[in-house]
């Protein structure tokens, strides 16, 4: 069996950009990296500016106004070649980062200036940065809007791939643990079910009494070893049915009601008295007389023949 992929994984992979996106990026990010290195080795080699900006704040300066800023414009220009809207969203993002981060930096530096007045920075960063900030994250929120459908698509398809992993390994398991195990709030495991059930992903029944879900496999040797018990044993109550099969007896009840509609069960059951019998269905006919208490039978639709006295029911082998 595969291991299903973990979200992060899953995750990963929406906000993956394209290949051409990525190449994009990786040559035009070089332009950046070497105009940083050519700034250090320039600065480093001036030694100490006469006005008193030391080479430290100088980088930094340079790395704030112009490095950061040219940045963020080319992952904008990767954003808008981007065809996919998570990508996108994670690109627009990031620019925004990178424009508040070099606006933040500018305006740090202007404000330890000693030769510049505090308020100065204080407008610079609420009259330019804030602002360009804002209209480059516009398009990093609409992309987060387009993309929102996107990742909850992609968290159910990761919950719907280790829910059919826990049930394939169970064969049967209970709801209730089923959520805990997915990590999926019970009100939403039965529409996750149900839909893997219609998609045909999963092989198998969800049975709402029980609140279980078995695959097709399961089924069918749990209903193999219910009839071997009713063969056994002649009669059986079908509580005690239910405990040596480890479900309950509605469940019980379903499936011999599955057997009867493939004719593979032969017998009569008394809800009454809560018990099933193995017999010949070829001796049971609307003329007998009712195996359980001798009272006279009738057609009841179909194969079906029920005891008018007691209440057993009857199916006649076709």
């Amino acid at each position: 069996m595969n291991q299903p992929a973990s979200n992060w994984t899953r995750l990963l992979r929406l906000f993956q950009p394209a290949t051409h996106t990525t190449k994009f990026l990786g040559l035009a990010l070089l332009l950046p990296a070497m105009m940083t290195a050519c700034l250090l080795v320039v600065i480093l080699s001036a030694g100490p500016s006469k006005s008193g900006t030391s080479n430290l704040e100088a980088l930094l300066l340079a790395i704030g106004f112009f490095i950061l800023p040219l940045i963020a414009l080319l992952l904008g220009i990767a954003a808008l070649r981007e065809p996919r809207y998570p990508p996108r969203a994670v690109l627009w993002l990031a620019a925004t980062l990178l424009v508040f981060t070099g606006g933040s930096l500018v305006s740090f530096l202007m404000f330890i200036d000693p030769q510049m007045e505090p308020l100065t920075a204080i407008v610079f960063m609420l009259i330019v940065i804030l602002p360009a900030a804002l209209l480059v994250s516009l398009p990093a929120i609409y992309s987060g809007a387009k993309t929102l459908p996107e990742l909850r698509a992609t968290l159910i398809a990761a919950a719907g791939e280790r829910a059919l992993a826990y049930i394939a390994a169970r064969g049967m398991i209970s709801l209730a643990e089923l959520s805990m195990l997915v990590d999926v709030s019970q009100n939403e495991i039965d529409n996750l079910v149900d839909e893997l059930l219609r998609s045909g992903q999963l092989a198998g029944m969800l049975d709402t009494t029980s609140g279980q879900v078995f695959t097709a496999a399961y089924l069918a040797e749990q209903q193999r070893q219910l009839l071997e018990w009713v063969n056994l044993r002649g009669n059986i109550r079908i509580e005690e049915l239910a405990r040596l099969l480890k479900t309950t007896p509605p469940t019980v009840s379903d499936w011999i009601y599955q057997l009867v509609q493939r004719g593979q069960f032969n017998g009569y059951i008394n809800w009454g008295k809560g018990l099933v019998y193995a017999a010949s269905a070829r001796k049971i006919g609307a003329n007998s007389q009712c195996p359980e208490c001798g009272g006279a039978l009738a057609p009841a639709g179909g194969q079906k023949i029920i005891c008018l006295h007691c209440g057993t029911e009857m199916w006649e082998k076709a």
